[in-house]
């Protein structure tokens, strides 16, 4: 099972743009917990009926308030690959909500707000609610919800990284 999990995490890896050593870790020491981890991954990435970069910017202000190191690049790089605008990202992780729309202002407040637990939360999840409906609702709960398991495990096994300058990676013609 070593090299399966070793092949697993390597092809992440790849993916993901990160290094996954905490995985190593998990793998290393409890093959039963690595596979039932593996199976968290699937409710991680749960979209269906959110909007791709709402969906991203929810996740990103939510991971902002758990980490700023790999797991928020990881973040980025996911956002990056499913389309979402190099612009939209930088304006999101230099609070420059006035280069964003509405509805990306409202998601990135939303995973703030509730993954900082603040006052405005409730609010918050009632103009998600308003705005796109409850399914859209039930996703981008799951995801706020999720992303922050990384680096809270990677923080619980001492392996998390100290912060480090999240970079956008541009395609061509951006």
């Amino acid at each position: 099972m070593n090299r399966l999990a070793e092949y697993a995490i390597r092809r992440n890896e790849r993916g993901l743009g990160v290094p996954l050593d905490y995985l190593r870790t998990v793998a290393r020491t409890s093959t039963a917990a690595f596979v039932k981890f593996g199976l968290f991954a699937p409710v991680a990435a749960h979209r269906s009926r959110a909007p791709t970069p709402l969906w991203h910017l929810a996740r990103l202000a939510a991971t902002r308030e758990q980490d700023c190191g790999t797991c928020l690049q990881t973040v980025v790089n996911a956002a990056r690959a499913h389309g979402v605008p190099a612009a939209t990202l930088r304006a999101a992780l230099a609070d420059d909500t006035a280069a964003l729309t509405d509805d990306e202002r409202l998601a990135l407040d939303y995973g703030r707000a509730v993954a900082a637990r603040t006052p405005e939360a409730d609010a918050l999840v009632g103009a998600v609610r308003v705005r796109w409906g409850e399914a859209v609702l039930v996703e981008l709960a799951l995801g706020v919800a999720t992303v922050q398991v990384f680096p809270v495990l990677k923080r619980g096994l001492g392996e998390a990284t100290a912060c480090a300058l999240v970079q956008i990676r541009l395609d061509s013609g951006e």
